[in-house]
């Protein structure tokens, strides 16, 4: 890297050359003591290749692991156009679309590779084979939104995979920024979830506090149109990573997160609450690219694990059987039977435990016959639209009880 920064100092006249420098953490390439491979990789603005890698050993500082070529090759005398430098900052995407791409497209973190020199070697392979791919087609495959830009536009050819037609731009934003129009909302909520998810009374105790404090932890996918197209949020926790300290479900871990703020505890987790994409452009690959910008504000954070009570949609389709015999169903290539489950599991997470009471739902009988659109003549357990189990309607009490089973997933 250095030599071609030698090179390439004084450049084209009145030209900037630029280098891409970003970090990846090879999940499924632990090591003695859990210790994953982070590598940092190089990238040629001009040609897309990466000229160099790096096992840093631990995730570090981009910035502080090339400073010695900063102080050698003192660029900081070159003189700069506004325009030029807004060109260097958009052809940064480049590194981040080629990681993304080795995580999804390549499925590079479910490799388990570790011994010597192997995980280096096929991420080195890996560098080669997606601007080959590129260079091959005119429609990039490419690569995820980062959650740390905030606003950032990205161009197609950073747009993670997802095949919406033509040119398209997408942007990451907070959703806190701005004030959306309502008929906007209600088409990307249209079909997200049943009215009833909201009678969960004891999350209703604590989510005031959730969207104050963990606002920047709340994000909308926008198109280029200033659309949103996808939103996703989560939480803070603090977890140790055993399997039996993970909270109960969905409503326990918003209790762990407001309770661990105000007790002043330090988190290192991430939960993922939930994700959502409009309607008619399911099936593009926006899924992913949400939970793509969550997990990048847990890197960015420095919280060494991410993970979700994740809703299995297609359980609504088997609410009579038990969420833990569901997570053990799978396709004829090994993947769960669930899409929710595979899109996790796309991009590298696994399957925890089950979660058979992650949120309970609670009202009057008028008001689960409003939510539902069916009549409940008498005391007994019901099948409801978009249930993943069993409502039980108490007459004599006037009240209906849903318990919502989740699936625990961890990504990182």
């Amino acid at each position: 890297m250095g030599r071609w920064l030698a090179d390439h100092r004084s450049g084209t006249a009145g030209r900037l050359r630029a280098l891409a420098v970003d970090g990846k953490i090879l999940r499924g390439a632990a090591r003695a003591k859990g210790r994953k491979i982070h590598l940092l990789a190089a990238l040629d603005h001009t040609t897309g290749l990466v000229l160099a890698q790096l096992d840093v050993h631990e995730k570090t500082n981009e910035v502080t692991c090339r400073e010695d070529h900063l102080r050698r090759h003192q660029p900081h005398h070159r003189a700069g156009h506004p325009a030029q430098l807004a060109s260097l900052v958009r052809n940064h995407w480049q590194v981040e679309a080629l990681h993304h791409i080795r995580y999804t497209t390549l499925a590079e973190d479910a490799s388990q590779l570790r011994t010597g020199n192997a995980p280096r070697a096929m991420a080195t392979w890996r560098n080669l084979a997606v601007p080959s791919r590129s260079s091959d087609s005119h429609d990039h495959e490419s690569s995820g939104d980062s959650a740390e830009a905030m606003g950032a536009e990205l161009p197609r050819s950073a747009c993670g995979g997802c095949a919406i037609n033509g040119p398209v731009t997408l942007i990451v934003e907070r959703t806190d920024v701005r004030t959306w129009p309502d008929e906007q909302l209600r088409e990307l909520f249209s079909e997200g979830f049943p009215e009833f998810i909201t009678a969960d009374q004891l999350a209703k105790q604590y989510i005031g506090r959730i969207r104050e404090w963990f606002a920047d932890l709340d994000l909308t996918l926008v198109d280029e149109r200033g659309l949103p197209v996808a939103s996703g949020w989560g939480i803070p926790i603090r977890w140790d990573g055993r399997t039996e300290t993970l909270p109960t479900g969905y409503t326990q871990a918003i209790i762990r997160a407001v309770e661990g703020r105000e007790q002043g505890v330090e988190p290192d987790t991430l939960v993922i609450c939930g994700a959502i994409v409009t309607p008619s452009l399911k099936g593009r690959g926006l899924a992913g690219e949400m939970l793509n910008a969550l997990r990048r504000l847990a890197e960015g954070a420095g919280w060494p694990r991410v993970i979700a009570p994740v809703r299995p949609t297609l359980k609504a389709r088997y609410p009579l059987a038990s969420v833990e015999a569901f997570m053990g169903w799978t396709r004829e290539d090994g993947m769960a039977l669930d899409p929710w489950i595979r899109t996790h599991q796309r991009l590298g997470a696994r399957i925890l435990a089950a979660a058979p009471q992650s949120q309970t739902m609670t009202g009057t009988i008028a008001e689960w016959e409003q939510w539902t659109g069916m009549v409940f003549p008498e005391t007994g357990d019901y099948v409801i639209p978009g249930g993943l189990s069993l409502l039980r309607v108490d007459q004599s009490a006037d009240q209906g009880t849903y318990t919502e089973p989740n699936i625990w997933m961890q990504h990182v």
